[in-house]
């Protein structure tokens, strides 16, 4: 009986991080006869750094069982804080990336650890038990690298997202077919054809290493 406990942790919930963009609408999808949402946030701010105050209130607003800001003690006391929150599923949106916190998850603090968007490969830590991935980022004949017991495959792709946010005027709806508003390439000044590369991240990741392999 009673709710599952489901806790998103991450230090990357903010909403000028991807991950900050991806999760409001995962809160919003639960079933709350079901599942009872709680946001784990290790950064070292919280949501008091420089955010909307509308969209602090949005994710608060969802997690329904708390917002946790969980830093600022020792490995051990981190570990018996979550624990106290009796978690059934903590799904870990940091993997390696950002301010990971393997320090205080490999002591297996939820019953179950469950990553989810953050990091895309097999984190190699033991206390993790399932990765939520797709065929295309985990294929099947790669499935003898991974530490996870479960790859839980998605259909499509396993970020979970909401249109609303690239097209506001659908009103959620499922967008149509074709080139995103704007034209296509020719409304963004590229060429109508040939190979187009691109970096959909921070400008200084593209370092000179990185050029040189493209070209």
């Amino acid at each position: 009986g009673g709710r599952v406990t489901v806790a998103y942790a991450s230090s990357d919930i903010k909403v000028t991080h991807p991950v900050g963009q991806l999760l409001l609408p995962i809160l919003r999808y639960h079933d709350r006869a079901r599942f009872a949402v709680l946001c784990l946030d290790f950064s070292e701010v919280g949501l008091g750094r420089t955010h909307s105050d509308e969209w602090k209130r949005q994710v608060r607003e969802q997690c329904d069982s708390g917002y946790v800001h969980i830093t600022g003690c020792a490995v051990n006391a981190c570990a018996e804080q979550i624990n106290a929150l009796r978690v059934s599923v903590l799904v870990n949106l940091n993997g390696w990336a950002g301010e990971d916190r393997y320090d205080v998850l490999s002591m297996g603090p939820a019953e179950k650890q469950v990553n989810l968007i953050g990091y895309a490969g097999t984190s190699g830590v033991p206390s993790t038990d399932a990765l939520v991935t797709d065929a295309t980022s985990s294929p099947p004949e790669h499935r003898v690298h991974y530490s996870e017991p479960s790859l839980l495959l998605l259909p499509g792709f396993h970020h979970v997202m909401s249109h609303a946010h690239n097209y506001p005027q659908l009103g959620g709806a499922r967008p149509p077919p074709g080139p995103p508003p704007g034209g296509g390439r020719a409304g963004v000044g590229l060429p109508l054809d040939g190979v187009v590369l691109s970096a959909m991240n921070r400008v200084k990741k593209v370092d000179a290493a990185t050029w040189g392999a493209w070209v």
